[in-house]
């Protein structure tokens, strides 16, 4: 049996009169990857803007891609996965939105709860997030990048990796030079993430949780020739 991997996509709902522009989008270079490992990549679509979880009980694990705006759904999926120690691989924003769910997630666990109770959860993300914030604008001509398919190579920078890491063993390499087009920076991670790699002037590139085979780059791995998604589908 191959392995099924889950792509979450951009969501446009709800933002017009018109129907026909309430969107689920994927960008090629994901499945494509996928498609590499010689697994299958399918589309995670809502129900109406609801996440399915029958959609889920399918997938072996997630990929949750780069985009501008951490969809609540997000959130869910990765509370599904933790429930049920699937593997989560979180490109750019993808990874931003796992070490925010994994502050939250810390919290309601702290102040006793359920972390599904939106309510609730809502009062603590946004305590937290008034009192120290998750997520942080940044202005870096070393992280801000605009390219296209002839100019990727400018957009790199090193990125030192923590040699007792998961990812450390799936590329067996002490620093690489990663695809860099982010405008934000995660500034911290809950108890279930660990800060495994970061960039030289100290901005989080890579966390990981080695147990759970979940992995976070703020860089594009779906740029790369040698991808991390080809080894994490390899792990799993």
């Amino acid at each position: 049996m191959k392995k099924i991997i889950g792509i979450f996509p951009t969501i446009e709902l709800f933002q017009s009169d018109d129907p026909y522009q309430d969107r689920y989008e994927f960008v090629n270079n994901y499945p494509k990857k996928v498609f590499e490992s010689n697994a299958i990549a399918i589309g995670i679509l809502l129900n109406n803007g609801d996440l399915n979880y029958d959609v889920l009980d399918m997938c072996d694990a997630f990929i949750l891609p780069g985009g501008h705006k951490i969809n609540i759904n997000i959130y869910r999926l990765l509370y599904y996965a933790y429930q049920n120690k699937k593997p989560v691989l979180g490109i750019c924003l993808g990874m931003q939105a796992m070490g925010v769910f994994s502050i939250i997630l810390d919290e309601c666990v702290h102040n006793n709860v359920n972390y599904l109770d939106s309510s609730k959860q809502s009062i603590i993300y946004d305590k937290v997030k008034k009192e120290n914030p998750m997520l942080e604008r940044i202005n870096n001509n070393i992280h801000l990048h605009e390219i296209n398919r002839d100019n990727i190579d400018t957009a790199r920078h090193n990125i030192k990796i923590d040699k007792n890491s998961l990812v450390h063993e799936l590329y067996n390499k002490d620093n690489i030079s990663g695809v860099s087009l982010h405008g934000v920076k995660l500034n911290r991670v809950g108890s279930i993430l660990s800060v495994v790699g970061k960039s030289d002037d100290g901005v989080i590139e890579i966390i990981e949780n080695k147990e759970l085979k979940w992995v976070g780059t703020q860089y594009h791995i779906e740029l790369e020739s040698d991808s991390l998604i080809n080894k994490f589908i390899d792990l799993i």
